[in-house]
């Protein structure tokens, strides 16, 4: 079946509940099977627009040493995606079991393989030996909230949209390679809709709340209650998921002169992540000054500095300093807590433990500016409520890479909140922050994301 409109082409991913689709006009002599399709530079975030399975054993290490770059005997990290083709003439789904999105860090970037493989159908278009048989080609890729990833080949002289394919908007993560379609709205842009619905709520105060998974609204009470009630105005259920939260976006408050929490992974190097909990709290946690039958390991740990209470320093493996430059080796990579330079780690998180906290959720993220005060309304129902000011930063593209230097840069440090109180279960908060400063804010956003755009619905101004 030819596709002869974006509609055809919406409708063929939405019943597989996918919301927005990234179209590559491929090679003519490159982007196969054998060649692999190469998706762009993996530190503009390409390599976390899909969701899937992270590792760094799923490949044999690389053994070349004739290409440029190449570093013989190093895993490659690896993606591997629950994979379908679409096949528009049947309109059913082929699962094609080994396709994985691979990183060469070497160069920086990423690509598809394994596409062709364990599939009862294919697309022959992406055959090296049958590129002779087709024109020009384009591939459309995007992925639902339940992790599966849809691909379809578009064809030049037979899907009637090829000629229309670069009147698209650009995707902002890869703009030189990847158009992007919105299927929900036909006339916007994934960011044009989720500042619309945030337009309808800003500038009003509104009592925190939260929405529970099925739908129901009830108030909240606690620190989290600006997160939460942001969440519930845009009809986002509270969860713990790892993808994002609307439109592909990850939706973050914050209050300048505050902390922002971008991610909470445990540890699961060093003694921490040998041991349990409570035997990490009994070796390195201390009794707290406010309430001494408390346990607690809390503090703020930057890159290199000590900290004041229990000297503790925040430390980078992997991390060459002279060449500011990561290991090539990415196993090598570990950022941890010791108690001095070089003494083993009493915290550490893995390369692809960060990997997958960080690249899952944060290819897209919004940060919504908001300020609070007491409840003024009846009742103790509530405890605070929040009015959502209008300025909005939106940013786009991001990679493992840039958390890391940030973290070198300071701008992102470890602020756990780990706690055993008597007799209830205890508080695991391994807590990786930034600060909102009015000064640095926009600078540390610019360190973690390719684009930063600052938006100010009250004038519907866009300040790069």
């Amino acid at each position: 079946m030819a596709i002869a409109s974006f509609d055809s082409l919406r409708s063929l991913f939405a019943r597989h509940n996918v919301e927005r689709i990234f179209i590559k006009l491929l090679s003519p002599k490159q982007d196969n099977d054998k060649n692999q399709v190469y998706l762009g530079s993996s530190e503009n975030g390409v390599f976390t627009l899909f969701p899937g399975t992270f590792s760094l054993s799923g490949l044999s290490p690389s053994d070349s040493v004739s290409k440029n770059k190449s570093r013989r005997g190093q895993p490659k990290p690896c993606m591997a995606l629950d994979f379908y083709w679409i096949n528009p003439e049947s309109n059913t789904a082929h699962q094609a079991k080994q396709t994985k999105l691979i990183e060469y860090p070497q160069y920086p970037e990423a690509r598809m393989s394994g596409f062709l493989s364990g599939a009862d159908w294919v697309p022959d278009a992406m055959r090296r030996t049958s590129l002779h048989k087709y024109g020009a080609r384009a591939l459309a890729l995007g992925s639902n909230r339940s992790g599966q990833t849809y691909g379809l080949v578009l064809l030049d002289g037979i899907d009637g949209i090829f000629a229309d394919l670069k009147n698209l908007p650009r995707s902002p993560i890869q703009s030189e390679l990847l158009y992007e379609l919105s299927i929900k709205n036909q006339h916007k842009t994934d960011k044009e809709q989720l500042l619309d619905e945030l337009r309808a709520i800003v500038g009003e105060w509104h009592p925190s709340q939260i929405r529970r998974v099925g739908g129901q609204v009830t108030p909240f009470k606690g620190p989290a209650g600006a997160g939460n009630t942001l969440e519930s105005l845009l009809e986002i259920s509270a969860n713990a998921k790892k993808e994002p939260d609307k439109y592909g976006f990850e939706i973050k408050s914050f209050r300048l002169g505050g902390k922002i929490s971008l991610m909470t992974p445990t540890a699961d190097r060093g003694y921490e992540g040998l041991h349990s909990f409570r035997e990490f709290m009994d070796k390195y946690g201390w009794q707290s000054a406010k309430n001494p039958e408390r346990l607690v390991f809390n503090g703020i740990y930057r890159y290199l500095k000590p900290n004041s209470g229990n000297h503790l320093v925040l430390d980078i493996q992997g991390f060459d300093e002279v060449l500011n430059a990561f290991s090539e080796d990415v196993s090598k990579i570990m950022p941890y807590l010791a108690e001095a330079r070089g003494e083993d780690a009493i915290s550490g998180w893995s390369f692809q433990k960060l990997y997958e906290s960080w690249s899952e959720k944060h290819a897209k993220a919004c940060y919504v500016e908001y300020e609070s005060r007491d409840y003024q309304g009846e009742g103790d129902a509530y405890d605070k409520e929040y009015r959502y000011t209008g300025n909005i930063y939106l940013c786009e593209g991001t990679s493992i890479y840039r958390y890391l230097k940030a973290i070198v840069g300071q701008s992102v440090y470890y602020d756990p909140a780990h706690e055993i109180k008597p007799n209830k279960s205890p508080s695991v908060r391994p807590q990786w922050r930034i600060s909102a400063t009015k000064k640095n804010f926009k600078n540390v956003l610019d360190e973690l994301y390719g684009r930063v755009e600052l938006v100010r619905l009250q004038d519907a101004s866009l300040c790069p």
